[in-house]
This record gives structure tokens, sequence and C-alpha cells, in this order.
């Protein structure tokens, strides 16, 4: 990213800028995209799937200054701002008319200034727009407080480690996608980005392919295979539990204290859980050798 950002500020990117965000899903663009932030600039999240007329609207509504962009939608992007006056035109790859960024990859990353925000309250990191149920779409805009203080709001629910494994098939300019690509990365895991106008069947390939690695839970000198204890439980409990995950927390004793989280399935909801949990306690401790190590979580 500091490659990209260090030639977007060659060619003139600045705070107080804003940028046109109009890309197709991938790995490359996100990272363009940021480098955008990176070099001081604001993003404007512009859907791919837009038409020309939209893209106009969106750019001059919130009074962009440069546009990224992908060779496809180069043509249409060039149409859209015909009658607007950029400072600067960026695709990711050869476009007439426009600065390729694919060469910003091979600059020295020590040529990045690192920009310095100086009110985190007040300035801007994107402006996403609505979909215009009432009207035409409005600018929504998200600082740079408010986008940690989201992030910070919503860790609990996000991916915990690099151990985990997030597919996003969400356009990464609409703000679900933006937001939980970005939050998954800055907490760690792999992000596996899906292609826009993704499939069922091409989600759930990609499931597969990209299936969580889990680590071996370390509990003082055993070591816990976490597939082994899901399907213990699974086996041993089919009549109350249709999924397990088993885990490893943190345990200043132990090092690692297996955990796991079941669903029950809807004829055992009523059950004495806490019966069931000790059950399933005692069935663990027979193959991890610790049955105080297993922390049940309803």
């Amino acid at each position: 990213m500091q490659r990209y950002a260090a030639g977007f500020q060659k060619h003139g990117l600045e705070p107080g800028h804003r940028v046109c965000v109009h890309l197709d899903n991938s790995t490359e663009n996100f990272a363009a995209m940021w480098a955008c932030v990176f070099a001081g600039a604001s993003v404007v999240l512009v859907n791919a799937s837009l038409t020309e007329r939209e893209v106009h609207y969106q750019l001059r509504d919130s009074e962009c200054t440069h546009v990224l962009t992908d060779p496809a939608c180069a043509e249409k992007v060039s149409k859209a701002v015909a009658s607007q006056k950029m400072k600067g035109l960026f695709a990711t790859g050869p476009a007439e008319g426009f600065v390729s960024v694919a060469a910003f990859r091979q600059l020295d990353e020590a040529s990045f200034r690192e920009v310095l925000i100086q009110d985190p309250h007040d300035c801007v990191l994107c402006i996403g727009y609505t979909s215009g149920t009432t009207g035409l779409p409005k600018g929504a805009v998200t600082t740079h407080y408010g986008f940690v203080a989201s992030m910070v709001t919503a860790r609990p629910c996000f991916a915990r480690d690099k151990s985990d494994v997030v597919l996003v098939a969400a356009p990464m300019l609409h703000g679900s996608g933006f937001f939980f690509i970005t939050v998954s990365v800055l907490l760690g895991a792999t992000v596996v980005i899906a292609s826009l106008g993704v499939t069922l069947q091409r989600v759930s390939d990609l499931v597969k392919k990209y299936k969580r690695l889990k680590d071996m839970i370390k509990c003082m000198d055993i070591q816990v295979i976490p597939a082994e204890l899901e399907e213990l439980i699974l086996q041993e409990y089919s009549e109350h539990i249709s999924e397990v995950v088993v885990f490893g927390l943190q345990h200043q004793e132990y090092g690692d204290a297996p955990a796991a989280a079941v669903v029950l399935k809807g004829c055992s909801r009523e059950c004495d859980l806490e019966c069931l949990a000790k059950k399933i306690k005692a069935t663990v401790a027979v193959m991890s050798q610790k049955k105080e190590n297993l922390k049940s979580l309803d």
C-alpha cells in the first residue's frame, strides 16, 4: 500500500482531495483504494455496477477531484467526467487518458510520506452513497474517528486471529464489504474477496477451498486437535447437538484451554443445559486428560 500511496503522492494526490473509487472486487484493487487514504485523500465509494449517469451524479455531488477505476470501466468513467474538471484520472491497468497505478508497485516504499491526520473527528475517510429509496442517493460521511469507533464496537463479532479465514462476497465499495474486509485484515485474519456477481455455487467452492485451518490447542504438555474433539462431541451427543466448534482460549495456567461452542437441535433447547455441559466436559476429559480445562460456551 505504501508503494501505491507513494505513486499517488508523486502524481499530486494530497489531503483535501477526494477520489471517486469505481472498481471491481480484487485484492490489488482494495490495496490501491486504501493507498489513496494513506496518501491523505478521502475516498468516495462508487459501485462498479452503476451506470454512467449514476457515476456522474455521485462524483459531482461529492466534489471528487480524482478518479480511480479499472480498464473495464475506463470508457464509462471518461464519459461521466467529461463535463467535470478533474485533477487526475487513475486506472489499475492500461487505459487511454488514465495513469496506470500498476507501475506504482515498482516504486520504493521509502519514498512514501506518511500523512498525519490532524483531527480524526473531522477528517473524512470515506463517503458512501445510499440507495436512493427516497429521492436521489445521499452521501453518508464516515470520519477516521467514526470508522475506528465502529471497528472497536464491532470487535467482539469479528474474526479474532490469524487462524481465521473470512470470505467476503459483498462489493468492496458497498459499506458492508468495505467495512468487513478492512476490519478483518486489521484483526489479522486472512480475507478472501469474492469477485462481483459471485454465484451461490462459487461461494460454496470458495468456502471449501479456503476453509479455516484450525490451530492445534496446546494445553500444558498435551496437544489437542480441534477436529477430533468436534467429531467426538457430535458422535456422543448427536441427539442434542447439530453443530460444534472447538477452539483454544488463552489460559494463564494451562497455556490454552479448549472451549466448545455448540448449536442445539430444536428439541433440545428445553433440556438441562448445565447438565448437558457437564456431560460434554466429562466426555472430552477422556481425550484431553484435563477435565477442568474445557470451558463451555452456551
